[in-house]
Formats: structure tokens, C-alpha cells, sequence
């Protein structure tokens, strides 16, 4: 399931990396309102703590089975330890913290303006030069964000700290995602993305112990059990080691916009799982970002 890296130019992305792309979108999209359902019955921290380590450890195992190269040559040791513990492990306490305080579908779509600071970031550190097809692709992008949460401002306005959060955990992803990129890494993917969880669940893991310290998993119910199951398994184990491959294959400016279309597939999975409301603005929205990712992917 994972594409090699050599079939992919950043105008004309290999065929197999669009179906990877439509894929992450629809799993990482229901991760959203999966991943509230068990926030309802184990705290934020000790809900990362559990899932990131239990993910790290199968997919750092995977890496082994399928004979990846794990061992981080020296050099790199210390980048891939700042960028995992400072932005990884800050990603998952407030995208966590996040979902329960704005809701599935809503904390989706304010985490999803990663891709503005990935692009401005990029342009930055990584000196990619973005063409007007991909500044025409963000702009949709992010005008069918404002239109999907047009209806939402008043209510941010009011009680802002979930936006807040987001919006945090948004802007340390697109840190993250540009880390990726930055380096030759030396190892597999999945290996990297292996050591990228393991490295950030120890310092959530000790925040967890200093700030909560409880392991109180007695109102785990199965919806619960398969809340945490989807997220170390298909989250972390699958979308998030897929859009590691995407970082390494696209530049990471267009990588970061290829994935728009998962607030809109949070939103209508938290409608539907989690009774959240769907409206006429969501439609909309649905076209601008299929518009944005048509002219960030389309072949020229």
C-alpha cells in the first residue's frame, strides 16, 4: 500500500499516489468523530499516550517485517529527536484537546489550515517555488474552509479556545511536515514514521504522569475500544506513515493541500456517527476544496 518514491514528479503525481491520497483523505476524515467517541471515555492525555505508543510499536515492527532499514544514522539522531518531540508530541496533545472542546468535524476543518503555513513555510525553509496553480488551489482550499465554518464564526468568537487549539496543533503539523522534508533521513518510511511516534510519546508520557497520572480506563465500552483501535491502527499506523510517503515524494507544500479534503469527510462522518449537523455550506465547501485539489494535482 505504500508507493515508492522515484514514480513522482511535483506536476504529475504517480497513479498509484492519487488512490493513496483518496484514501488517506476518507480514513483520516472518519478518524475525526471516531476519535471523539473514545475522548468521551479516557482523558486526552492518556488517550495519546495509548495510541501513540501501542502505534509506534506496530509500526516500527511492520518496518522490521518488511525488511526497512530502522537504524537512524548518527547525524540525524538529534533532528529527528527536535522535530518529533517538540512538534509530534505537541501535535497530538492539542489536536486531542481540540477535538473534544470544538468537536470532530469542526476541530477538522481549523486543523486543516496547515496547508498556508506549510506552503509559506516551505517557500521559506525549503525554498519551493509555488506555481499560481497551487496558490489558486490554496485559495479555494481555504474559501471552502471559511465557508464551512461562515456559520461557525459567531460561536468562535464566543468561546474561542477550541479554535485556538486547533489552530496551534495546525501550525506544529506544518513545522512537522517541513522537518520531514528538510533531510535525508537514511531509513524507511515507515521506519521514520515508527521513530517519530516513539520519540513523541515520551514526552507525552511524562506530561500525562506530571499533569493527570490517571489510568482510569473503566468507562471504555467497545465503541471506545474501537475508537482507540481505528486511531493506532489506521491514523497512525496507516494514514499518518502514507502522508510521511507523500512529504518525501511531492514538495511538501503540495503534499500539505492534497490532503484538504479531509475536514470535509470529518464533517460528514461526525454528522453520521456522530450526529453533528450537515448543512447547504458544506456542499459548497465540498466543491471548492475538489476545485483546489484539482489544480494542485491535476497533471498541467
Amino acid at each position: 500500500m505504500i508507493v515508492q518514491e522515484s514514480h513522482a514528479t511535483p506536476d504529475a503525481p504517480a497513479p498509484l499516489l492519487y488512490g493513496q491520497i483518496a484514501l488517506v483523505t476518507l480514513l483520516w476524515g472518519v478518524n475525526w468523530p471516531v476519535m471523539k467517541i473514545g475522548l468521551l471515555q479516557v482523558s486526552p492525555w492518556l488517550f495519546r499516550v495509548i495510541t501513540v505508543i501501542v502505534a509506534a510499536i506496530f509500526v516500527l515492527s511492520l518496518a522490521r517485517v518488511l525488511g526497512e532499514r530502522c537504524r537512524v544514522p548518527r547525524h540525524r539522531i538529534l533532528p529527528l529527536v527536535a522535530i518529533a518531540a517538540i512538534f509530534g508530541s505537541a501535535w497530538h496533545v492539542l489536536s486531542a484537546y481540540g477535538v473534544l472542546m470544538a468537536g470532530g468535524g469542526r476541530a477538522a476543518i481549523v486543523c486543516y489550515t496547515m496547508p498556508v503555513w506549510a506552503a509559506f513555510l516551505s517557500a521559506i525553509f525549503l525554498d519551493e517555488r509555488l506555481r499560481r496553480r497551487h496558490i489558486a488551489g490554496l485559495a479555494f482550499g481555504m474559501a471552502g474552509l471559511l465557508v464551512l465554518i461562515g456559520s461557525d464564526l459567531v460561536k468562535l468568537g464566543a468561546a474561542p479556545w477550541g479554535t485556538v487549539v486547533m489552530l496551534g496543533a495546525a501550525m506544529v503539523w506544518a513545522f512537522q511536515t517541513i522537518g520531514i522534508k528538510a533531510y535525508d533521513w537514511g531509513i524507511g518510511v515507515i521506519a521514520l514514521s515508527g521513530w517519530q511516534l516513539l520519540i513523541a510519546s515520551v514526552p507525552l508520557t511524562v506530561f500525562w504522569a506530571v499533569f493527570d497520572g490517571e489510568f482510569d480506563v473503566s468507562r471504555l465500552d467497545w465503541q471506545g475500544i474501537l475508537s482507540l483501535g481505528y486511531v493506532v491502527f489506521i491514523a497512525l499506523g496507516f494514514c499518518f506513515t502514507s502522508f510521511v510517503r507523500l512529504v518525501r515524494v511531492l514538495p511538501a507544500s503540495v503534499a500539505a493541500i492534497s490532503i484538504l479534503g479531509v475536514p470535509i469527510v470529518g464533517v460528514v462522518s461526525s454528522a453520521i456517527l456522530v450526529g453533528e449537523p450537515i448543512n447547504v455550506a458544506d456542499v459548497s465547501a465540498l466543491l471548492m476544496v475538489l476545485a483546489a485539489l484539482a489544480l494542485v494535482l491535476w497533471p498541467q
